[in-house]
């Protein structure tokens, strides 16, 4: 006979092998496993010569708890119940396996079979999502209870704030100064790991939103310093209103901040305003702005009032350098990495003059000897490294001097001032000016104090013989001078 379910109003033939439905005698819990089957959710009615049967079942779940309670058939259910579908073969196997073509009556049961594979699939999504929420919940119940028995909640804030500073710091990029933080999605990953020692640090892990991330990071971190970086090009995925928000919520933590890396353009100045006066720890700070010719940035403040800053890093968007309002006569290391106009550089020499570490890199314009300054001098320099780019000059052959040509041979008069120089290290786009320097070292003695010498030579033309002693011949009396 034949017999139909209707569920949640929905009319539907019952297929004629379902051996469950053939049976008139079927037990009220078999025919709960064949509805949770069909993904059943509220009720069904079952009609045959026997009086209709109605069943109210809330949700899934009070269905699953009503099985359980009813011994040992209803534990062979919850632990052995498959769907039906995944373990039948499809009735139309051999018409698949000689890829044949469906009849118009085949087309129509196989469109009543896909609804009802579409049913069971949407029935074991069902039971992944509510088995996932029940794994989630047991883990902060596990969590929850470890937090009870861990050491770490002995601890007092101080201690939990310095272990969570150390746990977040990751290396930065390799492009970036060493004392940099590292990106977000490493630090998040460690936030993470956090969440397992300290109830006080868990509710970050459940947290998406970068802005709210942030508020927790420098909450649980109390009055630790801070190593900050802000970059508008650090992830696509962050808008710049957002990106926007995470600088205002940072700002207010300016009196931590130890470390600062500022790459971006010139829609934050006026943010960066507010923070000025408020740096008392400070001590590295690199700058780096997108769009330099939309700001003035003599006029931008924020960084001048620094008493501890004694590391400078200055990247592209900053010509020229010296106007910047920084505290220069503090700085005793300057990384300068992005081309520089020599006027803009001894310009800079003369306000540095505690200038202990100098590094120099991507000078590659083409400048010539006359723009050479003998009035700069360093005489607190102790370490040094230049690093130059070869141009393009097509077939100008005449290209002849480098950045430093000049001083290396005709006036000298930066190391004759840096007497206490002991690390030099140097990139020189002309063979002619390394056999100077070379030169310079072994008939001088402008450098008594240098223990560390490494000069890389990137030279774009040949040689050109000298008289007297060759490269090599300099080289070998450096080393037995």
């Amino acid at each position: 006979m034949s017999k139909e379910i209707w569920i949640q109003g929905i009319e539907c033939q019952a297929a004629a092998n379902i051996d469950i439905l053939k049976d008139g005698n079927v037990s009220c819990y078999t025919i709960f496993e064949t509805l949770l089957v069909f993904g059943i959710s509220r009720y069904w009615h079952l009609e045959s010569q026997q009086p209709t049967i109605k069943v109210l079942l809330p949700n899934r779940k009070v269905m699953r708890q009503t099985l359980m309670s009813k011994g040992s058939e209803s534990s062979d259910f919850d632990n052995t119940m498959k769907l039906w579908l995944t373990n039948n073969p499809s009735p139309f196997h051999d018409l698949i396996s000689a890829n044949g073509i469906a009849s118009a009556k085949d087309t129509s049961l196989i469109n009543d079979y896909l609804q009802r594979v579409h049913r069971e699939i949407q029935c074991i999504e069902a039971i992944l999502k509510e088995v996932q929420e029940q794994k989630i919940h047991l883990q902060s119940i596990a969590n929850s209870h470890l937090a009870l028995i861990s050491s770490f909640c002995k601890f007092p804030p101080e201690v939990l704030a310095i272990i969570f500073q150390h746990t977040i710091t990751i290396p930065p990029p390799r492009n970036k100064s060493p004392w940099l933080p590292g990106s977000m999605t490493c630090i998040y990953a460690t936030l993470c790991m956090l969440g397992g020692i300290c109830c006080t640090w868990r509710r970050k892990e459940e947290c998406e939103n970068p802005v709210s991330l942030l508020k927790i990071m420098l909450d649980r971190s109390h009055d630790a310093d801070l190593s900050i970086g802000h970059s508008s090009s650090i992830d696509d995925t962050i808008d710049n209103q957002t990106l926007r928000a995470l600088v205002e919520c940072l700002l207010p933590s300016s009196h931590r901040w130890k470390n600062a890396s500022i790459d971006t353009g010139g829609d934050s100045k006026d943010l960066y305003e507010q923070i000025q006066g408020h740096l008392p720890l400070l001590e590295r700070l690199e700058l780096c702005f997108m769009y330099p010719f939309t700001v003035s940035w003599k006029y931008f403040r924020a960084f001048e009032d620094a008493p501890r800053l004694w590391e400078l890093a200055l990247g592209k968007g900053l010509s020229p350098v010296q106007d910047f309002p920084l505290p220069w006569s503090q700085i005793t290391c300057l990384y300068i990495n992005h081309h520089i106009m020599p006027g803009d550089l001894y310009a800079v020499f003369s306000i540095t003059l505690d200038l202990q570490l100098l590094r120099l890199s991507k000078q590659d314009e083409e400048v010539y000897s006359s723009t050479w300054d003998p009035a700069a001098t360093l005489p607190s320099l102790e370490d040094i490294s230049i690093g130059l780019f070869t141009a393009e000059f097509d077939d100008d052959v005449n290209h002849g001097e480098d950045l430093f040509y000049d001083f290396l041979y005709h006036s000298q008069s930066l190391f004759d001032q840096a007497s206490r120089l002991t690390c030099l290290d140097i990139a020189l786009h002309m063979v002619d000016s390394t056999y100077f320097l070379f030169d310079a070292l072994v008939t001088t003695e402008i450098l008594p104090q240098l223990q560390s010498l490494k000069v890389v030579c990137i030279a774009s033309e040949a040689y050109h013989e000298k008289e007297g002693d060759d490269l090599g011949e300099i080289v070998a009396k450096l080393f037995s001078s």
